[in-house]
């Protein structure tokens, strides 16, 4: 998230005004997230992650419908402003995200498409900061857990630095029905790999 992040901060500029309000709901949804994994059951964990996954990607794929029914015409939210119910949407996002990250990009899109007016790659931009944010609180609280395996993140932390710099400089320029047409077919795919894998 960092790298895509840092790749899209150009695009983050509509959105940044946001952040003081939001980064720290963001960050306490990330680390009481963490929290309930450690404290949860595996089993828990994989009976809901795939639900959650396919809500999300619902969310996304009928985002336009559903803000027409429930916001008609109207504006969802203006410009400037930075409602409660989208803090309080992105907590539970956050508390998604600290719990199980993948699919967490998914989520919080489905979470700010509803709620504001943008284009989807100035969003996916406001999204990867709030990812970064939701990310390292959560693993600061698993590197004191005792529960991170060293060695696949010595591996995994580098590459998926250049990934996410990478997919970020390749979403900024992606059509938004493409982009959001990737992001529910890759939530699609990690869903039901869980389910039935």
């Amino acid at each position: 998230y960092f790298g895509g992040a840092v790749a899209q901060r150009d695009a983050l500029a509509d959105n940044r005004h946001r952040l003081r309000r939001v980064l720290p709901v963001a960050a306490v949804g990330g680390l009481l997230g963490s929290v309930l994994l450690v404290v949860t059951s595996e089993a828990v964990f994989r009976d809901v992650v795939p639900f959650l996954i396919l809500t999300a990607c619902a969310l996304l794929g009928f985002q336009d419908r559903i803000k027409r029914t429930v916001f008609g015409h109207r504006h969802t939210v203006a410009h400037e402003k930075t409602p409660p119910i989208m803090l309080v949407g992105v907590f539970f996002a956050a508390v998604y995200g600290g719990y199980f990250g993948a699919g967490l990009g998914i989520m919080l899109l489905a979470v700010l498409g509803l709620l504001l007016d943008g284009e989807l790659p100035k969003l996916n931009a406001l999204k990867q900061v709030l990812a970064l944010t939701i990310n390292v609180l959560a693993a600061a609280f698993f590197v004191f857990s005792g529960k991170v395996e060293w060695g696949y993140a010595a591996v995994m932390a580098p590459l998926s630095l250049a990934g996410g710099h990478v997919g970020g400089t390749i979403a900024s320029r992606m059509n938004a029905k493409v982009l959001r047409g990737v992001v529910i077919a890759f939530g699609l795919a990690v869903a039901l790999k869980m389910l039935f894998l």
